[in-house]
């Protein structure tokens, strides 16, 4: 994320703000180029969008909808967590296959 806010506000589009009562927090906030940029892009963004989804129904539209904001809440695990995890399935899944021949 500390890339991608470096790059928007070496382009002028973004600024930090400290806060100055807890200077761990940071506020990004658009700059006037930066909102005259989103005023020029995001309505051909939205039409493309618009575009794409066209392809589904309503009703698939729909369930899209739910399951990307079923996505977007759920809680992020650290990565090295879901390999942890993922190689323990692995093992287990192995494990089991190997006890059953």
């Amino acid at each position: 994320m500390t890339t991608v806010v470096d790059n928007l506000e070496r382009r002028g589009l973004v600024r930090r703000e400290r806060n100055l009562r807890d200077r761990r927090v940071v506020t990004v906030s658009l700059t006037d180029t930066g909102r005259q940029l989103i005023s020029e892009v995001l309505p051909q963004h939205i039409q493309a969008i618009v575009e794409e989804m066209s392809v589904l129904t309503p009703e698939e539209q729909e369930t899209l909808s739910r399951l990307c904001r079923k996505l977007g809440k759920q809680e992020r695990q650290p990565l090295a967590e879901h390999i942890h995890a993922e190689e323990l399935k692995r093992s287990l899944s192995t494990a089991c296959h190997y006890e059953e021949r």
